[in-house]
């Protein structure tokens, strides 16, 4: 059995040991003290969500979601979702769609027109997760990081 719910601050801990699994994260990614503080920042946003998995005590999935003002759509918002993860042991039973229904049932709350993501390309179980919510693969995603 898997709960579904908002992070708190306390969760820094295990949400970093979590995130590290993400393909483009690394050990240390953020620092457990500024962890601290980006936590305490996303949780002071209304217009946005942490979702954490929870198995018994243990985190063993996240996706952070935020809600985005659109002057387009008739000025309805859209979600955009990142760091989708469930810990490597936990994987193939239901946590990734657990917290992605989360996801989608928040911003269909917000009135969202659209939710959408990114993925690696290399993480086909996630894609095939992300497919059978309905979710479609319809762009191509550039970055550029600093």
């Amino acid at each position: 059995m898997v709960d579904i719910r908002t992070a708190t601050t306390a969760d820094a801990e295990a949400l970093c040991a979590l995130l590290v699994q993400l393909p483009v994260a690394g050990p240390g990614d953020v620092p457990l003290p500024r962890a601290h503080d980006v936590l305490r920042e996303i949780l002071a946003d209304p217009d946005r969500r942490l979702f954490v998995a929870c198995a018994g005590d243990d985190i063993v999935g996240t996706a952070d979601v935020v809600v985005l003002a659109n002057l387009t759509h008739g000025g309805r918002p859209y979600a955009n979702v990142e760091n989708v993860v469930v810990d490597a042991s936990a994987r193939g039973r239901g946590i990734g769609r657990a917290v992605m229904d989360a996801v989608l049932t928040f911003a269909r709350e917000r009135g969202c027109y659209k939710v959408q993501l990114q993925s690696n390309e290399q993480r086909a179980p996630a894609h095939a997760l992300y497919e059978s919510l309905g979710f479609e693969p319809v762009a191509k995603g550039y970055r550029l990081y600093f």
